[in-house]
């Protein structure tokens, strides 16, 4: 085998190999996990805000059940605020 069938044996394989690539990206599925991740991830977002907030209380937040009922004992500083 000369060096002209070797260069084009190097091209073919090449052009087989790009072909693939291509003919793989344009095949490949990509969606999203979620179909409307904006809303998703804007939800995901006050939850962390509310977790922060409620390790900044000076005290944490306690419910207890006894025979009565259920008692919550919420921090001082959120006394009269909704």
């Amino acid at each position: 085998m000369n060096w002209g069938n070797k260069l084009l044996l190097t091209f073919l394989v090449f052009a087989a190999g790009m072909g693939f690539l291509v003919y793989r990206s344009v095949t490949t599925n990509f969606e999203l996990v979620e179909k409307d991740y904006y809303k998703e991830e804007l939800r995901f977002q006050q939850q962390i805000d509310g977790t922060r907030e409620a390790n900044n209380l000076s005290s944490a937040v306690t419910l207890l059940q006894n025979e009565t009922g259920i008692h919550l004992q919420l921090p001082a500083e959120m006394k009269a605020k909704p």
